[in-house]
């Protein structure tokens, strides 16, 4: 190590000779760094880059160099010049030199008595709600076909706007999206149909979208408002679409995250059917923008319940389908507001606060529906 110091500074010397009028900018950032009256000095090899190097440093006065690499060049010169280090043996000195000096020992803090943390409440928020078991209620469709609903209770939340929205009253929402199946006791005519293919030489229509447990797409917002008077005509329930706050309500189930499972780079493949890498692995479907680093297992609209619920027991209310709720477009009166994303949707279009706006009269391939009825419909069939 005395063999490096002494050729850094025999060079640093015979720097130091050079003409100071060369780079008088330089020189004086070089006295800036090395002080001749200090014992120790410090010069930087960036000013051997930069220019004449030493440069205005007073010869005999330099102390010590900070090698910050072990090649470097005097441009103005011409030359290359390298200094070859032992690396080795460095690292062994320093851990020699390190050795030798007195650990500190640490100082441990003191105990603290263990708290019990207290259950925490807030003015108008149904915390009471999540630790108790989903409740659940039955609307029988006839021939053998039923739709089950799951408890919502009042409370409020705060949207990403940061406004307060407040719920007043409990209601009862589908745990799923209303299927194929079920829509059919209403229009046993509808068809969902199918997703598109690309490419030549197709020997079907597409990819089916019409199996019974699939959600029913290509409704319009009228036809969905249609099923909603007819479940309650069968039922005498008060039966409708969700409005947009009871929608985000019922999505967020007392989180206050994008998902109720997490932010927007949380992973979804468990609780979401969005667009992810698994549509790379069919072939015939359009390609379009998605995340490649997830894989939720389908490509496009899968039945319905196969991804976890939600605190509240919804499944499917972040993807699968965008669902329709009553709320109208503040932009056009024609238009109306659906929540939640789709298969087709990356993450961030599908969060609980995200919103996409239909003309009433369009029948979407990738928006379906679900039902809320009113708290106090005594003709539902409590399961428990």
């Amino acid at each position: 190590m005395r063999s490096l110091f002494l050729l850094l500074i025999l060079l640093g010397s015979a720097l130091a000779q050079e003409d100071t009028a060369t780079n008088p900018k330089i020189n004086r950032m070089a006295f800036q760094e090395t002080n001749p009256k200090s014992k120790t000095g410090t010069v930087y090899l960036a000013d051997v880059y930069n220019g004449p190097g030493l440069t205005g440093v007073p010869l005999g006065k330099v102390k010590k160099l900070c090698l910050f690499s072990y090649y470097f060049a005097h441009h103005l010169r011409g030359g290359h010049t390298s200094v070859h280090v032992d690396v080795e043996a460095e690292y062994a000195s320093f851990r020699e030199q390190y050795a030798q000096k007195t650990k500190p020992k640490p100082i441990m803090p003191a105990s603290l008595p263990q708290t019990k943390a207290e259950k925490v409440s807030f003015a108008g928020w149904s915390n009471d709600s999540i630790d108790q078991p989903n409740k659940t209620r039955t609307v029988d469709l006839g021939a053998g076909v039923s739709m089950e609903l799951v408890y919502i209770p009042a409370g409020e939340f705060v949207k990403a706007s940061s406004e307060a929205v407040r719920i007043d009253k409990p209601f009862w929402m589908g745990k799923v999206e209303v299927t194929n199946e079920q829509y059919h006791r209403f229009n046993p005519d509808h068809e969902s149909k199918y997703i598109d293919m690309t490419g030549k030489d197709l020997a079907i229509r597409g990819f089916p979208a019409n199996r019974p447990s699939q959600p029913v797409i290509r409704v319009a917002w009228k036809e969905a408002v249609d099923f909603c008077d007819w479940v309650s005509t069968q039922t005498g329930s008060k039966v409708s679409l969700p409005t947009e706050a009871q929608w985000e309500w019922a999505c967020r189930a007392g989180t206050a995250t994008p998902f109720w499972f997490g932010d927007l780079d949380a992973d979804f493949s468990t609780c979401a059917n969005l667009a992810d890498r698994s549509i790379r692995d069919v072939k015939k479907l359009i390609k379009f923008p998605h995340s490649k680093n997830i894989s939720d297992g389908q490509s496009i609209v899968a039945d319905v319940g196969l991804y976890d619920a939600n605190p509240w027991g919804l499944h499917d209310m972040h993807g699968n389908v965008s669902e329709w709720t009553l709320s109208t477009d503040q932009k056009s009166s024609e238009a109306r507001i659906v929540r939640g994303g789709s298969w087709r949707d990356r993450a961030k279009y599908a969060t609980a606060s995200h919103r996409q706006a239909y003309p009433a009269w369009q029948q979407v391939f990738d928006v379906g529906f679900r039902i809320v009825v009113e708290e106090n419909s005594d003709a539902l069939a409590l399961n428990h």
